[in-house]
């Protein structure tokens, strides 16, 4: 019974009795099986049905947090959400999104960004917002998505020819840093099924839904339970009721988020671990440090796509546009790593191996414009 039941393919009781019934030609009833097989150890069903990550994240032992030991801005969490209301942007009707980076000993939501749909862009965004407003972290812990994971955020091995000291052009292999180097000094990542490992991040999530979606008129809830009657008529008439028209526009969205985050920050009282019925501005304000500054040039790098890209002539070539600064000529036959900001194609960073800036590089310098004055 144990051997059709704790599978991975998950199979019902009933099914699994009934193949019991097959092999041995006679079982017990399926009452006493169903009896059985529920007062299993729980975690060996998970082990076996489950597979060993739901096992590890629910039955390993948990680390007791001790918020004494966290000040401000020492760990930053961060993860998407998607919220259970509609709106219109372009005559299209979606639920929307935010990706929020959280101060996990205050709780105090230090950066956030709005989306359609949540990337690699949107992080970068949220945390460009906190690193500039009160300084780098020491550490990120966030979601283990493959957004979070992509190579804009994490970083790339890239190959550079680079000169000896002998003057001699050699290959290299170099690491190209990524956002999460400009925003702390270490990353890690939360194990999956583990929601807790974000700390605060789930149940904030939680107040949102409740204090936020709620009350947003075009409310459709996150299921069929939750669902209010009328949600169907957002998208056709239906049972003689009229189709509704009264979207709510993406721009009022963004407003009313940002002033739902302000109103979060200064006026919800927690009672949890480490808060003591304080608001999140008050816990932030009361464990601030000395404030960890980023250079502007070198935080504009979090914003940026890297790639590595020999230079010629005519400069730098990167996705159909020529980058050049008078910097570029004694680089000429040379590797070097271009950075362009994100959404931004008339300028590009010039880096060596290293990383260091070497110049700032115009796009299309010597494309002829036609102005013959």
């Amino acid at each position: 019974l144990e051997y059709y039941w704790l599978d991975p393919r998950r199979p019902s009781i009933r099914h699994a009795y009934l193949n019991t019934c097959d092999h041995v030609g006679k079982a017990p009833s399926y009452a006493t099986c169903k009896r059985y097989l529920e007062n299993l150890p729980k975690p060996l069903i998970e082990y076996h049905r489950l597979g060993q990550t739901k096992f590890d994240a629910g039955n390993y032992p948990y680390i007791e947090r001790n918020m004494s030991l966290y000040h401000a801005m020492d760990q930053l969490v961060s993860d998407h959400h998607r919220f259970d209301f509609l709106v219109e942007r372009e005559g299209n009707l979606f639920r929307p999104w935010i990706t929020a980076v959280q101060d996990f000993r205050s709780a105090k939501i230090v950066g956030f960004c709005p989306a359609v749909y949540p990337n690699a862009v949107t992080i970068a965004v949220a945390f460009y917002m906190a690193v500039s407003r009160y300084g780098s972290a020491k550490l990120i812990h966030i979601d283990n998505g493959k957004d979070y994971r992509c190579q804009v955020l994490n970083g790339k091995k890239g190959k550079l020819v680079v000169l000896n000291k002998d003057g001699i052009g050699e290959e290299e292999e170099v690491r190209i840093e990524g956002a999460y180097s400009v925003f702390a000094e270490r990353v890690t990542f939360a194990k999956p099924y583990h929601g807790s490992s974000k700390g605060r991040m789930e149940r904030t999530f939680g107040t949102f839904c409740e204090y936020f979606s709620r009350e947003i008129p075009t409310y459709v809830g996150s299921n069929t339970v939750e669902r209010p009657e009328d949600a169907e008529l957002f998208f056709r008439a239906i049972n003689k009721k009229a189709k509704r028209h009264d979207i709510y526009p993406w721009e009022d969205y963004v407003r009313a988020l940002a002033a739902f985050v302000e109103w979060w920050n200064s006026s919800w009282i927690h009672t949890g671990n480490g808060m003591d019925g304080k608001s999140p501005d008050q816990v932030f304000a009361e464990q601030a440090v000395e404030m960890r500054p980023v250079d502007p040039d070198v935080l504009a790098l979090a914003l940026s796509r890297s790639e590595v890209r020999r230079v010629r002539r005519n400069g730098v070539h990167l996705e159909g546009v020529n980058y050049w600064a008078e910097g570029l000529i004694e680089y000429i036959g040379r590797d070097v790593v271009v950075r362009r900001l994100i959404g931004n194609q008339d300028e590009a960073l010039i880096c060596d191996a290293k990383g260091r800036v070497l110049c700032h590089a115009r796009a299309d310098w010597f494309v002829e414009t036609g102005d013959l004055g």
